[in-house]
C-alpha cells in the first residue's frame, strides 16, 4: 500500500475520533480539507474505506424517518473501536 493510503487511512480514523466516533460521509468530506482533495464523492471514500479499512471502520445506510420512502439515506461511518489509541 502507498504512503499516500497509509496517510489517508490516518485521516480518516483521526477524524472519526474528532467526531466522537461516528460521522456522515458528508460531513467528512465537508469538514477535513484531506479527504476533500482526495476523494471527488462519498462513492469513492467509501470504496477506500471498505478496501482499507474494514477492520476498523463499520459503513451503514441509515434513514432518519424509515417508515417514508421519499426520504434520502445517509451513510454513517462508525469507528468500531473508539476508544483505541486514547
Amino acid at each position: 500500500m502507498s504512503g499516500d493510503a497509509e496517510e489517508i487511512k490516518m485521516v480518516i480514523v483521526e477524524a472519526l475520533r474528532r467526531e466522537e466516533g461516528v460521522a456522515t460521509a458528508e460531513r467528512l468530506l465537508y469538514a477535513y480539507h484531506r479527504l476533500r482533495e482526495r476523494f471527488r464523492n462519498v462513492e469513492e471514500l467509501l470504496e477506500f474505506v471498505e478496501e482499507n479499512l474494514a477492520g476498523e471502520v463499520e459503513v451503514r445506510e441509515h434513514k432518519h424517518y424509515p417508515y417514508r420512502d421519499d426520504v434520502e439515506k445517509v451513510i454513517l461511518l462508525r469507528l468500531k473501536n473508539p476508544q483505541k489509541g486514547k
